[in-house]
Order: C-alpha cells, then sequence, then structure tokens
C-alpha cells in the first residue's frame, strides 16, 4: 500500500489537503513512526503540530501484553477481560499507570522540552502513528483528547 514512511506521509497529506487554511487543525504524531508520516503533512501545509505518547500497561506474566493503556494525563484504558482473568489488582494497574506516565513524561521533555499537554481545546486534532497492534494506545489517546475538549478527531493510521 505505501512504499515507506515517507510515501505514506506524502498520501496522508492530499486526503488533509482541505485542511490546508483551517487555522484550527492541530496534528498530533505518535513516536516515532508517526512522526515521519506527520512530517510531509507539516512540511506542505504548515500546520501546528504536537506530541501525543500513550503507552501500553502490560501483564505482569509479559510485559508485551497489553492490558490496557495510559497518556501522560494519566488517562488510562483497561480490557477489563484480561484483568479479571489475570485476577491483576487495582494497586498494580495504579502501579502500571503512574510508571507509564512517568515515562511518558521524560519522553516527552527529551523529545520536545516539556510535558505540557497538547492545546487540543476546540481544535480540529489528527492523529498520526504508523499502526496499531491490539488499539490499546489509539484510544486511550482518542480518550484522553476527548477529556481536554477537542472538536473533531481525524485518525491516520498507516
Amino acid at each position: 500500500m505505501f512504499i515507506d514512511r515517507k510515501d505514506a506521509g506524502n498520501k496522508l497529506a492530499l486526503k488533509l489537503a482541505k485542511f490546508k487554511d483551517n487555522d484550527n487543525m492541530l496534528i498530533l504524531a505518535v513516536p516515532r513512526g508517526g512522526i515521519v508520516i506527520a512530517y510531509e503533512t507539516i512540511k506542505k501545509f504548515k500546520f501546528k503540530w504536537d506530541l501525543i505518547i500513550p503507552r501500553k500497561i502490560g501483564s505482569p506474566q509479559n510485559e508485551e501484553v497489553a492490558i490496557g493503556a495510559v497518556t501522560s494525563d494519566g488517562t488510562y484504558l483497561l480490557n477489563n477481560e484480561y484483568v479479571d482473568i489475570l485476577s491483576l489488582s487495582q494497586e498494580y494497574i495504579e502501579k502500571k499507570v503512574y510508571e507509564q506516565t512517568n515515562e511518558i513524561k521524560r519522553r516527552l521533555i527529551k523529545y520536545k522540552g516539556n510535558e505540557k499537554f497538547p492545546q487540543v481545546k476546540d481544535k480540529i486534532v489528527v492523529i498520526i502513528d504508523d499502526g496499531i497492534a491490539t488499539g490499546f494506545t489509539i484510544l486511550a489517546a482518542i480518550k484522553s483528547i476527548k477529556k481536554h475538549g477537542v472538536k473533531k478527531i481525524i485518525l491516520a493510521i498507516q
């Protein structure tokens, strides 16, 4: 479908051209792959942009198995079925939310110099990522953005 992320970004830019004169537009790129895709659109139309970094909450038996996800403002989403099957305590969940939130903030400071949540209130936000596995991270990002008063969300995934 795409040659690479740059090609995906160029094709996405064509789809987002209708917003080129909209000052109410904000691109939220999900590092790392989403940044490469978003770059072409940002460069072409000079859209305002920022980062959103959702993080997976892993299972105690295998951190790679997502039981949910969290964003920098502490908004989290869980797969309650997994939580029940694994008999996970609220203490475990809170510990993982805390750990992942701190990791998100560390990365935000490293990548952009601050940990401020993107200014999404009353904006049309395009979330750009290079893929979805379980969907938890992108759903957590959407839930978080909605809490901050976004006008409209457009999801662009390679």
